[in-house]
């Protein structure tokens, strides 16, 4: 049963971790609009022109992190899956934390931090789902990092700013 809480949270992750926006797959307004004469806001679907190359790192980013979905369909993840989508994604957004807009940029970092603790606590156990699902203290600190508030404010806020300034549309 535990198993089942820590891969639902392993994949809530996902959702934490790809801010700015809702699921990249239901929205394209950053892919069809960055190059148009806009100046921003998320209620049409536009892209701020001063912004439109972040915001196609963001999808890039956001696509990387469908790919989380498909590590955590199993009931077992591959070990060496789940590594390679954790990194990868604290790569990415490592890169937006180093470009980040000033008006985002703390909240970015807060991500970005969450994103490390994450994969030290993945790190640890060899990027075993299984295994961290029985560590206790560990699975706890797994937890607590979802469940940080400022870690979810910071979260919401990157969604408003990607709606207002990429045009993604708003969480459904």
């Amino acid at each position: 049963m535990r198993t089942r809480a820590l891969l639902a949270a392993a994949a809530a992750t996902l959702t934490l971790l790809a801010a700015c926006g809702s699921d990249s797959k239901s929205d394209s307004a950053a892919d069809t609009t960055a190059g148009s004469e806009s100046t921003g806001g998320g209620s049409n679907g536009s892209v701020n022109p001063e912004f439109a190359e972040y915001c196609k790192k963001i999808t890039a980013y956001r696509d990387n992190a469908d790919s989380f979905d498909d590590v955590f369909t199993s009931e077992t993840p591959d070990p060496t899956k789940t590594e390679e989508a954790f990194t990868s994604m604290k790569t990415m957004l490592q890169s937006l934390a180093d470009d980040a807009p000033e008006a985002i940029a703390a909240d970015v970092a807060t991500v970005n931090e969450a994103t490390g603790k994450i994969i030290a606590i993945f790190d640890k156990y060899e990027w075993d789902v299984i295994t961290l699902s029985t560590a206790g203290d560990d699975a706890t600190k797994f937890q607590e990092v979802l469940n940080d508030t400022a870690v979810n404010d910071a979260s919401t806020r990157l969604d408003a700013w990607g709606e207002e300034n990429c045009g993604f549309a708003p969480e459904s």
